[in-house]
């Protein structure tokens, strides 16, 4: 069995600054059904399982195995932060903080 991988808090910082570096390309190029906020969740959450080698639809209902909804895409990632932080931090200040810089 592979050892389980770990991201922690500088990790996650630099991802949540490069999703915020390429949010007017990330919010560009989204389907015009997808908010702005869950496009960049979505985005966070589809470099969290690529650094961390998780299948980003595994146990997401939806069609394309990505979640289409803010709330969900949350959920998910708190779900991986839960299992893969090491140690354990507060990642949702950052994400806050992605939201509220990107978004402005």
């Amino acid at each position: 069995m592979p050892e389980k991988r770990t991201i922690n808090e500088s990790e996650f910082k630099k991802l949540c600054d490069d999703v915020e570096a390429n949010a007017a390309n990330i919010l560009k190029s989204r389907s015009l059904q997808i908010k702005e906020e869950t496009a960049l969740l979505r985005e966070v959450l589809l470099r969290l399982c690529r650094q961390l080698g998780i299948d980003p639809g595994a146990g997401v209902p939806d069609v394309d195995g990505i979640p289409t909804d803010a709330l969900t895409c949350i959920f998910e990632i708190n779900e991986i932060m839960h299992a893969h932080a090491d140690p354990p931090f507060n990642h949702s200040k950052m994400i806050r903080s992605l939201l509220r810089e990107a978004l402005r």
